[in-house]
């Protein structure tokens, strides 16, 4: 028995993350105003030598605007990005009451056991959740969650590979880098690629900003062309 397999990522996957993070604060005692404040990790930065692994920051480009009544500058002003299991990336902000776009480069250093600091992105390193932790007149200081923006997919998914086995079995095996309120992964086969019936059910990690690895097990092959892809659901009920 001949079984050729398709996989259909649903989801448009982008495996470069290169998406905008946003973020607005209001001040919420004296004259009103408001922050908001736009930063995309643009760049890995290494020292270019990864035989056995190396350190590295994230450079993140940033556009601060301010509206509403002058009420001076932040008192504190402090990104924070998580990349994969490393979660304290920290970058200084410009604090003074003007308008500024520019880029600055985290300065916590952290290792990595990959070899491929002449290429990552990024999105290699899983960078995807951002904080902002702000304090300024008529603002509490606090920490803000200011990405991954609306426009950014719940999951970003690493790959979606499979395995035939001789007995016809198809083991299939997807990997994400990061998820937001993923509630589970529906499995789904046709053999026309275009009605298609749910085959299984994986539950998700909710959220999580490490790489984690699932797989689902198809025991009834077919014969003929087979064509598989994976559907993500959310708490609410949105899917990708």
């Amino acid at each position: 028995m001949k079984l050729n397999v398709f996989l259909f990522l649903l989801m448009n996957v982008s495996f470069v993350i290169h998406s905008f993070s946003q973020c607005k604060v209001e001040s919420t005692s004296g004259p009103d105003y408001t922050v908001t404040m736009t930063m995309e990790p643009i760049a890995v930065i290494t020292d270019g030598s990864c035989t056995n692994g190396y350190n590295y920051n994230i450079e993140m480009s940033y556009d601060i605007s301010y509206s509403g009544a002058n009420r001076g500058g932040m008192w504190t002003l402090l990104g924070r990005l998580i990349c994969g299991s490393d979660s304290n990336l920290v970058f200084d902000l410009p604090k003074a009451r003007t308008n500024s776009t520019g880029t600055r480069t985290t300065y916590s250093n952290p290792w990595t056991y990959d070899t491929d600091c002449a290429t990552a992105t990024p999105s290699d390193r899983g960078c995807g959740v951002l904080e902002v932790e702000i304090h300024g007149p008529g603002i509490t200081r606090q920490l803000v969650n200011c990405g991954p923006s609306a426009s950014t997919l719940p999951i970003d998914l690493g790959s979606f590979t499979l395995n035939v086995e001789n007995s016809g079995k198809v083991l299939l095996f997807w990997e994400t880098l990061s998820e937001i309120n993923n509630d589970y992964f529906s499995i789904e086969k046709s053999v026309n690629g275009i009605e298609w019936d749910i085959i299984g059910k994986i539950s998700g990690a909710g959220n999580s900003s490490t790489k984690l690895y699932y797989n689902y097990v198809d025991v009834d092959g077919m014969n003929g062309v087979t064509y598989y892809r994976l559907k993500q659901t959310d708490y609410d009920g949105k899917f990708k």
